[in-house]
């Protein structure tokens, strides 16, 4: 994993940190539900890939920098991992992938 990637997932931790909280006492269902808050308090309320809003008939604006969100979780599979014991969570996710997503502040109508 190169140094940027890195340090953007160090931050996005850092974001995420007082979310999974809320996530443990049922205030919200997922800290991208907590993170599209925090992003909403600063007017970006539309919150979609870079080809997303591509295919709806928009433009991300040149030197627009993505926010930050979770990807969907990976299972990465290691030849020499053994199989989960019975009282291990099987479903547990391995990796979880930065997702880049732009906002409604950040696009044009082509």
């Amino acid at each position: 994993m190169n140094i940027e990637l890195q340090a953007k997932r160090e931050e996005l931790k850092a974001i995420s940190a007082g979310y999974r909280v809320l996530v443990k006492e049922g205030a919200i269902n997922s800290i991208n539900e907590g993170l599209a808050k925090y992003y909403a308090s600063q007017g970006h309320t539309t919150l979609k890939s870079y080809r997303r809003w591509k295919a709806d008939g928009y433009q991300v604006r040149k030197g627009s920098k993505a926010l930050l969100m979770w990807g969907e979780p990976k299972n990465i599979k290691h030849q020499d991992k053994e199989p989960p014991k019975e009282n291990e969570d099987e479903g547990k996710a391995d990796f979880y992938p930065v997702a880049y997503v732009f906002s409604n502040l950040q696009v044009d109508k082509m």
